[in-house]
Formats: structure tokens, sequence, C-alpha cells
């Protein structure tokens, strides 16, 4: 069979370079941009060309520049029928490719190239700011299980999940953490998972459970990396090393963002495409969200008492043509009005006693 490399960057030249099948050969790169007609001797070529009707598979690095949606549907409409990601941490470790890393596009579905949930609301760290609201939880507000299965069930039927991040608060808090894995991983298989910490509790994991599941469902740590966290990065870094854990740290966390507004006088396509979670969809209790400050807006207005917010413009997603709903969480929500245009930043730091203005940009 004949495959070509969508892109000519690192990524894509590393795919060319450290595929390895017996059955399957790399002849090509397509890029739209291309600026030669080759790329060390292999041809380039654009869509549409003729060169495709030769191409039985088209292999994708996953990227956060690609953009996945329109790329599928531009093969789809050139004949192509075989469409694999390659996930960013095969990039990461420098490994050869095998037929097994790759996430094979169930092309019957949509794409979601990105998704996130909490699986526990409070936090250890209490961030002043955070766009989770996670010092506004005074208890362990969990996700429960069954529902979390139901849910995420129903989103993979319907949609090719490529990234998925389990997140908080601190997942670490949840005690039922290796359950969720396992239950992630049996229902999204092939999707690139990982675990999103500030690192704190890994060297207090008293028993290795969690970390040979993580690596025998293939999980790692995204782990942000606040100014406590790198107090103890050296340590941190050798136990994980210690059970060949996949990781990655954050760049350091100096500052934070604050990104509300209450007079809702925004533009909402200004603050859309400046947005951080510009992407994201959260998943939170039967329903999927355009991003966390949308799913979790409703601690902020009940812990202070506010009334102007816009809160759930959520998908149901038990509700008829939810695919379609959620294809429409692309655009701006009701929210976005009250998302700063130019967001305040401020001196990352703790915060116990949260404040109304912790999340205004004025």
């Amino acid at each position: 069979m004949i495959a070509a490399v969508w892109g000519t960057g690192e990524f894509g030249k590393y795919i060319k370079q450290y595929f390895n099948n017996e059955k399957i050969s790399v002849e090509y790169f397509i890029d739209q941009n291309r600026d030669a007609l080759t790329l060390n001797g292999t041809q380039i070529i654009l869509l549409p060309e003729k060169y495709l009707e030769e191409l039985d598979i088209v292999l994708i690095g996953m990227l956060k520049e690609i953009p996945f949606k329109d790329v599928v549907k531009k093969l789809r409409m050139a004949g192509i029928n075989k469409i694999g990601i390659v996930p960013a941490y095969i990039f990461m470790s420098g490994k050869e490719i095998s037929i097994k890393d790759i996430f094979w596009l169930d092309l019957k579905k949509e794409i979601m190239p990105y998704l996130e949930t909490n699986i526990i609301d409070s936090c250890n760290l209490k961030c002043k700011g955070c766009t989770h609201f996670s010092n506004l939880y005074t208890n362990n507000s969990i996700y429960d299980i069954e529902l979390f299965k139901k849910d995420l069930s129903k989103l993979e039927e319907n949609f090719n999940i490529l990234y998925f991040r389990l997140l908080g608060g601190e997942p670490l808090l949840n005690p039922d953490l290796v359950q969720y894995i396992k239950i992630t991983r049996t229902i999204l298989p092939s999707t690139d998972i990982r675990i999103v910490t500030n690192g704190l509790l890994i060297l207090q994991q008293k028993e290795d459970v969690l970390f040979h599941v993580m690596k025998q469902y293939n999980i790692s740590f995204d782990i942000s990396s606040y100014q406590p966290t790198r107090k103890i990065k050296h340590s941190i870094i050798k136990k994980l090393d210690a059970y060949d854990l996949r990781y990655r740290f954050s760049i350091d966390i100096e500052t934070f963002n604050a990104l509300l507004t209450m007079h809702g006088k925004n533009n909402p396509q200004i603050s859309q495409e400046k947005c951080f979670n510009r992407g994201c969809r959260f998943l939170r209790e039967g329903k999927l969200y355009k991003c966390p400050l949308d799913g979790l807006m409703y601690k902020y207005k009940e812990y202070f008492g506010i009334d102007n917010l816009p809160i759930d413009s959520g998908v149901n997603l038990y509700m008829d043509d939810f695919t379609g709903r959620i294809n429409a969480l692309d655009d701006a929500i009701s929210l976005c009005k009250y998302c700063s245009e130019k967001p305040r930043i401020f001196k990352w730091d703790v915060a116990r006693k949260p404040e109304i203005d912790d999340w205004l940009d004025c």
C-alpha cells in the first residue's frame, strides 16, 4: 500500500523516517503551502493532484496547529478513505512508529481533536484565579463514575476523540483514579490520554498501583510547573523514570490571566480568537461545553452571589441531533461576551480566601 504524510514540518519528516511497516510504503508528502517539489528525495504533492489516485493511506501527526476537521474533510473529498493519526508522544519519544501506535480514524464519525473533563473539582494548590474555579470547592465534588462511563461512551459512539485529558481540581485526589483510567482506556483504545496534575502528590503515592496501571494502559502525565512543583521536579522525574512512565512538564507558570468582565460588552469573535481555551471541549455530567469556564461558571456565580453572568450553554448528550449541536460550539457563545478581549495578567499565587476580583480583568 502507498502512503503519504500530511505536512513537511519536523513531525512530518519524523513520520517519513521512522514509520516502519513492510506492507506500507510512504512515498509522498502532502503540503498545501509547498515551496519545493521534493523533500529529501520524497515528492511533495498538493490537494487535489493526480498522484492521489495512487494513495491508500494518509498519516497525520497530532499537532495542535493542524485543523483536523478541515484536513480530514479535504482528504475525504479527494477520495482518501484510510487516515491515521500519529500521537505527539511518539514524536517526543524518538522511537520507530508501528501500526499499533496509530489512531486509525473511523470515517463514519465526526472528529473531536481535544476533550477534557474534571474527575474531581477540588485541588490541593488553590491557585488564585483558577479557570476551573477549583479553589471555590470546599468538598471533593467528584464526577460520578457510572455517569462518566456512560457520557464518555456516548461521545465515543459519535466522535473520533484524538486527545483526552483527565483534570481537576487535582485528579490525584480522586480515590478511584485507577478505575477512571481503566474505564477511559477501554472506551478510547487509541486516544492519547493524559492526567493533568500539579505533581505535588506524585511523591506521596505510597502504593505503586497507579503507576503500574498507567504503564499498562498507556497513560501519561501532563505536569503543570507551578513554583511548588519546580522545587521537587528532580524528585518527580526520578520517581516517574523508575516506573518508565511518560510525562511532560509545562513551561514554568509564573503568571495567570484574569479573563472575565461583568459588563458583557466584549466582541465575542475577538474574545474567542484570543481565548487560550479555543478548541477545547469540556465534558461534565451529561453535557458537553465549549470550554471549562462555561461548564463551571455556575460555581463562581453561586460562591459570590452573582446574577448577570450567563451559564449552561452546554449540549445535552442525550438530545436528538446532539452531534450537530456540538459542532455549533465552534462558534461564539453568550459567555464569550463576558470574556475579556485583553485579559489582565497577574503574578501566580495561591488564594485560600478567594475574592471576586481574582477573575476580573480590571
